[in-house]
C-alpha cells in the first residue's frame, strides 16, 4: 500500500505543470471524438496570430479614441459657426457684443479642443507637421473684436496668419516655417506678438 501511494505521489509530481487535460483529450482524440471544446483545448497557439490580434484590437481602441476627440473639435467649430451667424442676425447692439463674447468663449473652446486633439494625435504617434495639419485641417477664426458687426471668417484667418507669420519668420529665422504659436491660432499669445 505504502508502494502504491508512493507510486501516485511520483506521477502527480511528474504531471506537475501538465494540463490536467491534456491525457483525456489525445485519448478522446485518437478515439475520434468530435466536439468544439475539444478542438479547443488541443489546438495549438499561435503567439504571432494572437500578437496582431492584438495589435489590431489596439489601433481599433486608438482609432476610436481619436475619433471620439475629433468629433469634440468638429461639435465645438460648429458651434463657433452658428454663433458667428447669431452675430450677423442680432441687430441690437448690447445682444450683438453679448453675442460676440459667447463667440470669443466658444473661439477659445474649439483652440482646446483642437490642442487636445493635436496632443492625442501625438501620443498615438502622429507626430510630423502634427500641428501644422491641424490648422490646416481644423482652422479657427481670429476673435470677434466687440464692435464688429459679423464674426471673422477663415478666409481673413488666412490672410492674417500669412502676415502673422512672415512677422513671426523674421523674428524667430531658426525656426523653418516662423512661429506657430501666434496671436490668433493659440489660446496664448506670442512671445514675437503682444
Amino acid at each position: 500500500s505504502a508502494s502504491m501511494l508512493g507510486k501516485r505521489g511520483m506521477a502527480y509530481l511528474l504531471s506537475f505543470g501538465k494540463r490536467p487535460w491534456e491525457s483525456l483529450a489525445k485519448k478522446l482524440k485518437d478515439e475520434g471524438f468530435k466536439s468544439p471544446y475539444l478542438d479547443r483545448l488541443t489546438s495549438k497557439v499561435n503567439v504571432e496570430e494572437h500578437i496582431e490580434m492584438l495589435e489590431r484590437e489596439i489601433l481599433q481602441e486608438t482609432g476610436s479614441a481619436l475619433r471620439k476627440t475629433e468629433d469634440k473639435v468638429n461639435w465645438a467649430l460648429l458651434q463657433l459657426e452658428v454663433q458667428g451667424r447669431e452675430i450677423i442676425r442680432t441687430e441690437c447692439t448690447a445682444k450683438r457684443r453679448e453675442a460676440i463674447v459667447r463667440y470669443n468663449r466658444l473661439r477659445e473652446e474649439a483652440l482646446v479642443a483642437r490642442r487636445d486633439l493635436t496632443i492625442h494625435r501625438e501620443a498615438a504617434g502622429i507626430r510630423i507637421k502634427n500641428w501644422e495639419r491641424m490648422e490646416v485641417l481644423y482652422p479657427v477664426p481670429p476673435p470677434c473684436p466687440l464692435d464688429a458687426n459679423r464674426a471673422p471668417t477663415i478666409e481673413s484667418l488666412s490672410r492674417t496668419n500669412n502676415v502673422l507669420r512672415y512677422i513671426c519668420a523674421s523674428m524667430h529665422p531658426d525656426t523653418p516655417i516662423g512661429c506657430l504659436h501666434n496671436k490668433w491660432n493659440h489660446a496664448g499669445p506670442c512671445s514675437c506678438i503682444v
